[in-house]
């Protein structure tokens, strides 16, 4: 008994009733149950949030076609070889370059040109082939050509394919007329490396050290070998058709057949991974310079995957069928190509993206 009851009761009045200990257990339950409330609607707002389209979209440019398209290094352009979509395909065809963040019209368009073989590092030269089998090198600050080879007669076959290194000092190209590879170097225009056979140059390492290329011309054969550019030293080789590195060099992905993406160590060509990619057959591939995201070009679309985890994180949902894929190299943006033009979708940052993840089943989207 309290102090304040005892005098109360000496005093011949009658305490008051302790309540509390009555209500008590009922205000808990009633807390609880508010902060129970107040987390359930924290989540299905955040779902509700989730379940918008992770990205915005916009059609480009759908009266031509495009060919091919990449980004430069930086990050800073966009270059598409495209063709007018009502033309026979025999026609010319022409590069186009856009700033990304700009995409009411391209900044600057090329003639003649046919395919796109890859940027130096920095982003400052650009190699082009062209009609006839001439290789420029530009320099994209002024769009001015530096460098030129016009390939020979040996070498200018029907649809010859190249490779720039990211130093800018060697150029690879492959003559379907002679299955031969050959390695320039881009000073001086000397052949230091020839190999037979071969019929489709891929693309070098990040570092410039291997050189990836396919060997074969059997019908349905897609052996990848992968050899060091100045020596033609053989390092691995691997069943693929396309193939992407990751921005370090230490791993090299490529489409293993059955919807599944393969990942090799460069070093020694050994598998360290398989991502079920859940397409019938991934048309390209793309990794974003950080590493972590992966983008396959589909039959409905494009999907963006966790490249460490192999889980799904996004998917970009079209009623076209996507022929190029290519991922900005900070993997803030992904272009997707098909036959009425290319659409450009804004991603998440990987973050916000593998939350989202958890929230949608199979990926969000």
């Amino acid at each position: 008994m309290t102090t304040r009851k005892a005098a109360l009761i000496e005093c011949g009045q009658q305490p008051p009733t302790d309540v509390a200990p009555v209500y008590r257990p009922f205000l808990r339950f009633l807390v609880l149950a508010l902060l129970l409330g107040t987390l359930l609607a924290s989540v299905r707002i955040l779902q509700i949030g989730l379940s918008r389209d992770m990205v915005t979209w916009a059609v480009l440019d759908a009266d031509r076609v495009s060919d091919d398209q990449q980004f430069t290094r930086d990050g800073r352009y966009l270059i598409r070889v495209s063709r007018d979509r009502f033309i026979p395909s025999n026609d010319p065809v022409r590069a186009e370059v856009w700033a990304t963040g700009h995409w009411e019209r391209p900044i600057r368009t090329i003639p003649r040109v046919q395919r796109l073989c890859g940027s130096t590092r920095d982003g400052r030269r650009l190699l082009t082939l062209g009609i006839g089998a001439t290789a420029k090198i530009w320099d994209t600050r002024t769009w001015k050509i530096t460098q030129q080879i016009a390939l020979d007669a040996v070498e200018a076959g029907e649809s010859p394919a190249a490779a720039l290194s990211p130093d800018g000092a060697w150029l690879a190209s492959v003559s379907p007329k002679t299955s031969e590879l050959t390695v320039r170097n881009t000073a001086t225009w000397k052949v230091v490396t020839r190999l037979r056979p071969a019929y489709s140059v891929k693309g070098f390492s990040p570092d410039g050290s291997l050189l990836g290329y396919h060997a074969e011309r059997k019908s349905g054969s897609r052996r990848l070998s992968f050899v060091r550019p100045t020596s033609g030293h053989h390092v691995f080789r691997v069943t693929a058709d396309q193939m992407a590195f990751t921005p370090d060099g230490r791993y090299v992905a490529g489409e293993g057949g059955d919807g599944v993406v393969a990942v090799w160590d460069a070093l020694s060509g050994k598998q360290v991974k398989r991502i079920d990619t859940g397409c019938w057959a991934p048309f390209g591939l793309s990794i974003a310079r950080s590493g972590q995201l992966l983008g396959i070009a589909n039959e409905r679309g494009a999907k963006v995957f966790d490249f460490g985890t192999g889980r799904l994180l996004a998917t970009c949902d079209t009623k076209e069928d996507y022929r190029h894929v290519a991922l900005s190299p900070d993997g803030t943006l992904l272009v997707g190509a098909h036959h009425a033009g290319f659409e450009v979708w804004r991603l998440a940052p990987h973050s916000e993206l593998s939350v989202r993840a958890l929230f949608r089943r199979g990926g969000a989207r």
